[in-house]
């Protein structure tokens, strides 16, 4: 049901990083549920774990919209990464 806004926004490819990213998770979260796509969904899912030590992207960046989008910590990125597999 979201599937048709996640992907507009993650091809629009946002300028800001936070919202950019919340797009994947959603992206990885619906493609996980489809058999044929489980596999790039685990590679997005990897993708958004690794981008936690991104040094490229500021603090306030990462925390301009975190109010608004609910973004999860890495702990929870990690063990929803761990069910996945």
């Amino acid at each position: 049901m979201m599937r048709p806004y996640v992907l507009a926004l993650c091809k629009n490819e946002s300028r800001n990083w936070l919202v950019y990213s919340n797009g994947l998770l959603w992206r990885s979260r619906n493609e996980f549920q489809r058999s044929k796509t489980k596999e790039k969904a685990l590679c997005f899912m990897a993708g958004l774990v690794d981008q936690f030590r991104n040094q490229n992207v500021t603090l306030l960046t990462k925390c301009e919209y975190s109010f608004a989008l609910g973004y999860p910590m890495k702990h929870v990125f990690m063990k929803e990464l761990a069910e996945m597999y």
